[in-house]
C-alpha cells in the first residue's frame, strides 16, 4: 500500500477533492485499476517461483 499526500498549496483542487469525497461517505482507501495490470504481473512474475506457505 502507499500512501499518498497532497500538498495544499500545489494540488488544492485534489486535495480538497478528495476531503470533500471522504466526508461523503467515500472510501479513504483507493484502488488504481489500470488496464492490463494483470497481464503485465503475470509477464514479469512468470520466473519468479510462488511463495511457500
Amino acid at each position: 500500500m502507499q500512501l499518498l499526500v497532497f500538498s495544499r498549496r500545489r494540488y488544492a483542487n485534489i486535495r480538497r477533492h478528495v476531503i470533500r469525497a471522504v466526508r461523503r461517505g467515500w472510501p479513504r482507501v483507493m484502488v488504481l485499476n489500470r488496464p492490463g495490470a494483470e497481464e503485465r504481473r503475470e509477464r514479469l512474475l512468470e520466473r519468479i517461483p510462488p511463495a511457500r506457505v
